[in-house]
This record gives C-alpha cells, sequence and structure tokens, in this order.
C-alpha cells in the first residue's frame, strides 16, 4: 500500500482531532466518515473534504475503499464495534479503553488472530516522543533499578446525565481517566501481582474517583490516582535507584520531562547527625545546595510538530506497510494486561 485508507466510525471531538492528525500524516488518505444520522456524517464530511459520508456503519464495512477503520464511538461500543470491523477485514484503531474489561478484548484479539486483521488500541500517550524516551531511558538502565511509579489524571466534570463520563455501563474514572497511568505502569513495570483499591462512587454507580497501590513481583510499587471530581497532578514520576524521571502534565500527551538524579542515602550517620543537622538548615548552605541541585535536572522538550495522535496513526501505517497484525509498541499483550489490572481494581471495590 503506498496511500492509507482511512475510515472513520463517529463524528464526535475524537474524530475531530483524529482526522485533523491524518491531514498532517504523509500517506494517509481520508476516505470515508460514518455516523449515526446521514446529516452529521455530511456535515463532518463537508468541512473535511472527506470524498465519503455514510448513516451506517456497515455500509462503512462493505466499502471497499477504505484499509483501516478509526472506531471513536463510546467505549460500551468499542467490543461490539471492533469485532465487526475486523469480521469484514478492515483493520482496526480502537479509541481507548480498548473495551470495558478483559474478556471483552481477549474476544476481540483472537477474532484479529484467527482472521490475519490487524488491530490496535488508540493509545496515543505511548507514542509522545517523551514517553518513548522515557520508556527508552527506563529500559536502558539510566535511572537504575526501577523502585516506584507514580501516576495521576483527573479534571472537575459537572455530573449529569448528558455527560457520557457519568452513565453506565461506559462512564467512570476508571475506564477514561484510569487508563492512562495504568498503561504506562505496564509499559514500564509489566503486570502486577497484587491489587489495592478504594473509589468513590456517584448515586448511579459509576466511579467518580479512585486510587490503587499495585505491587510487582521485583518488589518496586506503583500508585496510580485518576478523577472526575478534581483536577491532579496530571504527571507522572518514575523511581529509579540513581535517577527520578517526571513526566510533566498533560499526562494523556506529555511534552516535557525532567530527568533527575540521586544519591542513595549511607547507614552510621548517628555520630555526625547534629552536625549535618545545623547544615542543612543554614540557609546560606540550603542555597548553594538547592543550586547544585538544580544543575543537576535535565529538562527535556518533546513539543510534537503536528497534532499528537499523528504519531498512532504513523504507527498504525507502519504496521499496515509491513504486513504486521500487531503493533511491536502497542501490543495486544499491553492492552489485555490493562483490562485485567481494571477488573482486579474493580474487584477490590466490591469487596468493601
Amino acid at each position: 500500500m503506498s496511500v492509507i485508507r482511512w475510515g472513520l466510525l463517529g463524528a464526535g471531538t475524537m474524530a475531530e482531532l483524529f482526522v485533523e492528525a491524518l491531514l498532517s500524516l504523509d500517506g494517509a488518505k481520508v476516505q470515508a466518515v460514518a455516523a449515526r444520522t446521514q446529516e452529521s456524517a455530511s456535515k463532518f464530511a463537508a468541512h473535511y473534504g472527506i470524498p465519503t459520508a455514510l448513516p451506517e456503519f456497515d455500509r462503512l464495512l462493505a466499502d471497499a475503499s477504505v484499509d483501516v477503520i478509526y472506531i471513536s464511538t463510546p467505549n460500551e461500543y468499542h467490543r461490539e464495534h471492533c469485532l465487526k470491523a475486523i469480521g469484514a477485514g478492515k483493520a482496526v484503531l480502537c479509541e481507548k479503553p480498548f473495551a470495558l474489561n478483559a474478556a471483552e478484548a481477549r474476544e476481540v484479539i483472537a477474532l484479529a488472530r484467527a482472521r490475519g486483521v490487524f488491530c490496535m488500541e488508540a493509545m496515543w500517550m505511548r507514542f509522545a516522543p517523551a514517553v518513548r524516551d522515557a520508556l527508552t531511558l527506563a529500559k536502558q538502565g539510566k535511572l537504575g533499578t526501577l523502585q516506584f511509579f507514580s501516576g495521576q489524571l483527573g479534571f472537575p466534570y459537572l455530573v449529569g446525565e448528558d455527560n457520557r463520563l457519568f452513565r453506565q455501563p461506559g462512564g467512570g474514572a476508571l475506564l477514561d481517566l484510569g487508563v492512562y497511568p495504568l498503561s504506562l505502569a505496564q509499559a514500564l513495570l509489566g503486570t502486577p501481582i497484587r491489587v489495592a483499591s478504594s473509589v468513590q462512587l456517584a448515586a448511579n454507580g459509576v466511579d467518580e474517583q479512585f486510587a490503587a497501590i499495585l505491587d510487582y513481583k521485583e518488589g518496586t510499587q506503583a500508585v496510580i490516582a485518576a478523577s472526575l471530581k478534581a483536577k491532579l497532578s496530571n504527571a507522572a514520576a518514575i523511581h529509579g535507584h540513581n535517577a527520578v524521571l517526571q513526566l510533566e502534565e498533560p499526562l494523556y500527551f506529555p511534552e516535557r520531562y525532567q530527568l533527575l538524579p540521586t544519591t542513595p542515602h549511607t547507614t552510621g550517620l548517628k555520630q555526625g547527625y547534629r552536625k549535618a543537622s545545623k547544615l542543612r538548615y543554614n540557609p546560606a548552605v540550603r542555597a548553594l545546595a538547592d543550586l547544585r541541585s538544580q544543575r543537576k535536572v535535565q529538562r527535556v522538550s518533546k513539543r510534537a510538530p503536528h497534532s499528537g495522535y499523528a504519531f498512532e496513526a504513523a504507527e498504525v501505517q507502519r504496521c499496515l506497510q509491513a504486513g504486521l497484525h500487531e503493533s511491536s509498541e502497542m501490543t495486544w499483550n499491553d492492552t489485555l494486561a490493562v483490562l485485567e489490572s481494571m477488573d482486579a481494581i474493580r474487584a477490590r471495590w466490591e469487596k468493601k
């Protein structure tokens, strides 16, 4: 394929952001859009110069001029729409969360594997240059042995039935926001062996806010939080024995990070403790220490030259050009493991 022809299922905000990314991407052509009504599809197509506007998903699936479908429908429809697209032989890029739970994800992945059709979760954070840097530095041992990870994402939203975030079964802080720090933790640390979690629920049972602690077999821990009630730090920190890497907000697509070397403390300080304490609280000494510390911090900017969604779209096109069914950067195993962690987190809520 010299040109990858895209079809869009959904004409909402996510589709708008994604099509703008595709328009900046070499080798991409936006061929068709399908929405709930012909009016919605036609309006979207006219705005972006898309040749075909359709009111039905089935007609998009039958369109031979479409190679890959980007799915941005509400969360609760992801499984159904992925299965239909894969069954029709169309490659799929499905918005996060890939499914509502691990069982749904297994069903989609099994069909993609059986039919030999490309499928990937649209976790654009994983393709951000700053995140790629962070993962590379961690895996190369530049931070030392990883000890701790923290990540949180939260914004205050107005509660209402017209807000999909507060509707069952696809709403909630875990599915929409918690998926980001969980996906990053999975990429860094793998699958946890133990999960603890606490939640605050809305009147209709939707999770408005949660925190979770994940333990890993190497002794590493991760603390994850997401909220629909409050603005959180919206950042992440990777703590190694030798350095800390801080991804600055917004966590869903960070463009800056800081790398701070750390010096492990030694034991046997009792004898010099009093003297060290006096020096530590001397203003001049503290100012000098702060200055030295600032000089050690590496601040790196990785601003995207175009829409951040173009990076994940480029990965899809790379895989299709190479005849691959799965991305090595956003694997089926990673997608499934994140949903298994979500299942484990929800299970902890039910036991309380």
